[in-house]
């Protein structure tokens, strides 16, 4: 019974989905939304950046994604999120050939950009180790995977 329990311990724990926040205008809302849908996130969005800041106080979610241009930057945002969420991760995002991709590192776990390339963010959110929705691969009735 214990080895049961453990095995679904480690399977309730690899599927847990993590909490993000996003700070993003609202056309932008639905494409991140299809860009991340193979990730286990559920992603709440907020585009007044006082909400937002209510919400990470409030929340501690996993994962910020933050449009830089709705934050003012990510100076004073992103340690005072990471002083309440020290395990946070937290994605800039900005437009392409943005001047400051490279300043943002400092503060970012990782920089995309918009308007949201699906590539480009699946990428990033990999090599941050965020989890990807898990499917089975077993079609009922041949008794056999695919």
């Amino acid at each position: 019974m214990v080895a049961g329990t453990l095995l679904s311990d480690v399977r309730s724990r690899s599927q847990a989905r993590l909490r993000a926040l996003g700070l993003l205008a609202r056309p932008l809302q639905h494409v991140v939304r299809d860009v991340m849908d193979g990730f286990a996130l559920d992603i709440e969005f907020q585009p007044d950046l006082g909400l937002y800041v209510a919400r990470v106080e409030a929340d501690y979610p996993d994962v910020l994604i933050v449009d830089v241009d709705l934050a003012g930057g990510l100076v004073t945002l992103s340690p005072f999120a990471r002083s309440l969420c020290p395990n946070l991760k937290l994605v800039a995002v900005t437009c392409y050939w943005s001047e400051r991709d490279e300043g943002l590192r400092e503060y970012a776990d990782a920089v995309v950009h918009k308007p949201p390339r699906r590539n480009e963010w699946e990428a990033a959110l990999d090599r941050l180790g965020l989890p990807r929705v898990v499917t089975s691969a077993f079609t009922p009735g041949d008794g056999q995977a695919n």
